[in-house]
């Protein structure tokens, strides 16, 4: 190798570790973070605790204050939707706790931007790109605690089989989890889009409003699963579950979950228009775009509409 060469590298080298726009997002992050927490004791809610540095609605400042309470200061992590790893529920999590990371997309892009993180050397974050489906999640959990010798924290956001792939997860040593639902399903009925392996948002429907599955069917499921209820983000997007064996002394009241209506209060509008761009459907026209489309009860098995759901027939 030329010298011209053995310098070239060696630059490529310093920059992949020493990234000032990266560590100045994670101070700026930090210090958010820091401030927050000196806020705890005012906090009546759990989305008071929001912070976003790599979050897209507040949930890296959730999860810092459920982590503290829980006592888990270097999380063993999985992310189920990772996207790319530019914004999502663990990278802060990566960068500021050196928790150890499996991040899992179906995205061809995951791999490389990570690896030109310097996160990515900092501590052990290990990508997947996969399509994840109820059959091939388990063996991803797996994977995660053979590596990490166990996981404390599921984040999962698939925009699809949700449900059906949490469902057959094993969660024996899991302690937190972090679920996105579906708030325009109604806070009433345990309701989830059909199983499909091959579900995608922006196919099942124009609007792609219609996806994932009922607030309700993620209490049920993990409530009966050894797992409480904590709150969401404002947005209404993102659920908090913790083990119920560990929450003694947890600083804030537990949700009533047979009252779940101001965790559906959604005012996201995301909606598309047949040309895929953004339709600002607001209100009731989001549930009229998707009255009809099926859903499933998952507890009974019994087929019925998101119009059926939202209003809890």
């Amino acid at each position: 190798m030329s010298a011209r060469a053995s310098v070239r590298r060696f630059a490529s080298r310093l920059l992949q570790r020493l990234d000032p726009a990266a560590d100045a997002v994670l101070a700026t992050g930090t210090a958010a973070i820091m401030a927050q927490r000196a806020a705890r004791p005012a906090f009546r809610h759990l989305w008071d605790a929001e912070v976003s540095v790599y979050s897209q609605f507040g949930e890296d400042g959730i999860l810092d204050l459920l982590l503290d309470a829980l006592d888990l200061a270097r999380p063993r992590a999985v992310e189920l939707g990772a996207g790319n790893f530019t914004e999502c529920n663990t990278r802060f999590l990566a960068e500021y706790r050196h928790a150890a990371v499996l991040a899992v997309d179906a995205r061809s892009d995951l791999a490389p931007t990570v690896a030109a993180f310097p996160v990515a050397w900092r501590t052990t974050v290990l990508t997947r790109q996969t399509w994840i489906t109820p059959d091939t999640a388990p063996q991803l959990l797996k994977e995660a605690q053979a590596t990490f010798g166990g996981v404390d924290l599921i984040s999962l956001d698939l925009d699809g089989n949700d449900y059906w792939v949490l469902e057959q997860l094993d969660l024996a040593d899991v302690q937190l989890l972090v679920v996105e639902y579906n708030a325009l399903f109604g806070a009433r009925r345990p309701v989830s889009v059909p199983r499909d392996d091959h579900f995608d948002r922006t196919q099942a429907h124009d609007s792609w409003l219609y996806f994932g599955a009922s607030l309700p069917a993620f209490v049920t499921l993990l409530g009966a699963r050894g797992f409480t209820f904590l709150g969401t983000n404002r947005a209404a997007n993102n659920a908090f579950f913790a083990r119920s064996t560990h929450l003694q002394g947890f600083p804030l009241a537990i949700p009533d979950q047979h009252d779940l209506g101001q965790f559906t209060d959604s005012r996201i509008r995301d909606s598309r228009d047949r040309d895929g761009q953004l339709s600002f459907l607001t209100g009731d026209a989001r549930i009229t775009a998707i009255a009809d489309l099926p859903l499933v009860d998952t507890v009974t098995g019994q087929p019925l509409s998101v119009r059926e759901a939202h209003t809890g027939i």
